[in-house]
């Protein structure tokens, strides 16, 4: 008979236990969807960072959950960065010490790197110089004795040769 009463109470207390890992999951993916840090927000949730691996191998569904939380986050970030680069940022302009007026600054930055996300052909350009085949530079460079020496680079996108011409 002693162990069907303790039985009922580990079993009021594992589900306990059920309940309270519910809603500290509930709370982790709150933070982690607001703070963008996992430990941090473990530490503002309540939990041990440890318990976040038991808890992703475990439960698929809050493995999943935490991948949005992500997901939002970084959602936000975009909107941020979007935000400073076309709409720009107010800064205080200062004189003497003292603020005399405002202006907006824009973060040229950011804006490339949003293009560079969201157009493959912007991102995949990589700075290369339009054309259709191998781009000879001549540099001459003047001698006492001859004038018309000079060194031929061909730059190609595989290949660099420097000749000497003379």
């Amino acid at each position: 008979m002693s162990n069907r009463k303790n039985y009922g109470v580990m079993h009021k207390h594992v589900e306990r236990q059920i309940v309270d890992n519910l809603a500290a999951k509930k709370r982790y993916i709150k933070c982690y969807a607001k703070l963008g840090f996992t430990k941090k927000s473990a530490t503002a949730a309540g939990i041990r960072y440890r318990t976040l691996s038991i808890w992703r191998l475990a439960d698929p569904e809050f493995a999943l959950q935490e991948l949005e939380a992500k997901q939002t986050y970084l959602e936000k970030l975009e909107f941020e960065a979007d935000r400073r680069a076309v709409d720009g940022v107010e800064k205080g302009v200062y004189f003497q010490g003292d603020k005399v007026d405002t202006e907006l600054k824009y973060s040229d930055q950011l804006l490339m790197f949003r293009l560079k996300k969201l157009d493959s052909d912007y991102r995949d350009s990589r700075g290369a110089a339009e054309g259709s085949g191998p781009t000879t530079v001549n540099i001459y460079l003047p001698d006492n004795s001859r004038p018309d020496d000079k060194i031929v680079i061909d730059v190609t996108p595989s290949t660099t040769k420097i000749e000497d011409k003379s």
